[in-house]
């Protein structure tokens, strides 16, 4: 679609990883780097619960203060 502004997150820039970019459509009322920031705090939630913890089907999970220092 021509003209709209997404958000794209990838583990390698050069794309040589063979791990596809996730790419989110950015809605219009939300500014560039709001946009930018929350997909790195959730991408750094969504690591840190991997990571750290195997989640699984029906636990109970609270993700408190997450953030990528940006400022937000």
């Amino acid at each position: 679609m021509q003209g709209t502004r997404l958000c794209v997150a990838s583990l390698c820039s050069t794309g040589t990883a063979g791990i596809p970019p996730a790419v989110l459509p950015l809605p219009p009322s939300v500014p560039p780097l709001v946009g930018a920031a929350s997909l790195v705090q959730g991408l750094t939630a969504l690591t840190f619960a991997s990571e750290a913890y195997d989640v699984r089907r029906g636990d109970r999970v609270l993700v408190h203060t997450v953030a990528g220092g940006l400022g937000l």
